[in-house]
């Protein structure tokens, strides 16, 4: 089993990421940006995709991906993709992973959540009021206690969503209206929660694994929305597309720790405002579109200009890369 971890940074190596390139077993990759300053990163022990590298290795999907973007990660990908890794750990360089990364999926007891619509995961390891990142602030369900099964769904999950401790994935009006403080969720109940088709909680790209080939076409992340809302809405689009291959997501217990990268909040939120404005309206789209192709998909989210409509160049090229790999 071909184990990979992928991250995109401009910083300089942090703990964290020097931490990935000594674990036995596992490929970190890592993908540069025009900002990234490469030779502190042809060094260490990793597979370092600067931009001459994304050029060589990718000259057609190269120039339709914007420089200073989150979206050059689809290079550590495609590189995955590419080399046939199994495995393919989705996070960041101020994430750590809490104990063993061989021991990512553990074999806990499982309960399903059938709910339809946005569900806030949050509430279900903690009395505090907090929410995902990618639910529209003052939605119904952040304060709603989500209804759990023990009814086994036949559906795998092709993925895994670890929440995090310390600073986890919440919006920028979370952080400016109610907390920008160290956060750890205080309840674990022993058990692991997977979607049964409707039920939506956001998923991003901080503490995931991708563990089944058949889906990572689904890594796609759309260039033509800002730089908050494009994991976001990758989630959004790949959670349905999971569902149409009767597969599922999983979500557990925090098994990560955040020490934040500086941010400007003002300009975190000003960055989600469109998030905040369309996610319900892309949830609505996808459940009204549930059998759909990704391209497919993007095409009805153009027409709804939700993405521009370049975004489906940029998409029909990856899905030729993926198709050739």
């Amino acid at each position: 089993m071909e184990k990979c971890i992928v991250i995109t940074t401009i910083n300089k190596p942090s703990e964290q990421l020097l931490h990935y390139t000594m674990i036995d077993a596992w490929t970190l990759i890592v993908v540069g940006d025009s900002k990234t300053d490469d030779s502190l990163y042809r060094s260490l022990n990793c597979v370092y995709l600067g931009l001459d590298e994304q050029k060589a290795m990718f000259p057609t999907f190269y120039d339709k991906i914007p420089l200073r973007s989150y979206t050059r990660k689809m290079f550590g990908y495609l590189y995955a993709i590419k080399n046939g890794f199994n495995i393919i750990y989705d996070t960041d360089d101020d994430n750590l992973f809490l104990g063993d990364l061989n021991q990512f999926n553990l074999k806990r007891p499982i309960k399903s959540l059938s709910q339809t619509g946005f569900v806030n995961i949050y509430k279900l390891f903690t009395e505090s009021y907090i929410w995902p990142r990618g639910i529209p602030p003052g939605h119904s369900s952040i304060i709603q206690e989500p209804e759990l099964s023990n009814e086994l769904i036949d559906m795998s999950y092709s993925v895994i969503q670890g929440l995090v401790n310390n600073d986890p994935d919440v919006d920028a009006h979370y952080r400016i209206h109610f907390n920008n403080s160290e956060f750890n969720f205080e309840k674990d109940h022993g058990y692991d929660i997977i979607l049964n088709k409707g039920s939506v909680c956001p998923f991003n790209t901080q503490n995931t694994f991708w563990i089944d080939p058949s889906m990572f076409y689904a890594l796609y992340l759309p260039t033509t929305v800002t730089f908050r809302y494009t994991d976001i809405l990758r989630g959004f689009v790949a959670l349905f597309q999971l569902w149409k291959n009767n597969k599922t997501i999983k979500f557990t217990f925090p098994t990560a720790y955040q020490k934040r990268n500086e941010h400007d909040l003002q300009k975190d939120y000003e960055s989600e405002v469109p998030m905040y404005d369309t996610a319900q309206q892309v949830v609505d789209l996808l459940t009204a579109n549930p059998d759909s192709t990704l391209i497919e998909m993007y095409s009805i989210l153009a027409e709804n200009n939700i993405v521009d409509k370049s975004e489906l160049d940029v998409l029909r090229e990856w899905n030729k890369l993926i198709e050739s790999s």
